[in-house]
């Protein structure tokens, strides 16, 4: 259990910047094959998609600050592009991140 605390304290912490799954593995002290064994067998997702949803998580953390855009947004939470960063955001969330920042407006 050290070693996936590590991992995803490195995850945490690094979130903004190029992962890598052996950057992964290596916080962990673990090979890359055991560390996807890992997090499936502890959190039933790959290291890879447990980063994706995490960075999502901390791009809805921005939402509320209007003077970043959401290209802003993107690179703040690691992704190389705003296209990629709307796709996986509406693929996770279910809306886009202009239409999820219209509702979060909407309720304060």
């Amino acid at each position: 259990m050290i070693a996936i605390k590590k991992m995803l304290g490195y995850i945490q912490t690094h979130y903004s910047e190029k992962i890598s799954l052996q950057n992964i593995a290596t916080a962990g002290a673990v090979c890359r094959s055991k560390c996807c064994t890992l997090f499936i067998n502890t959190l039933k997702k790959t290291p890879i998609e447990y980063l994706t949803n995490y960075r999502i998580q901390k791009s809805i953390d921005f939402m509320t600050n209007y003077n970043l855009n959401i290209t802003d947004i993107a690179t703040a939470c690691g992704f190389n592009s705003s296209n990629y960063f709307a796709e996986t955001f509406k693929r996770i969330q279910g809306v886009s991140p202009s239409e999820y920042r219209k509702t979060i407006s909407y309720f304060m």
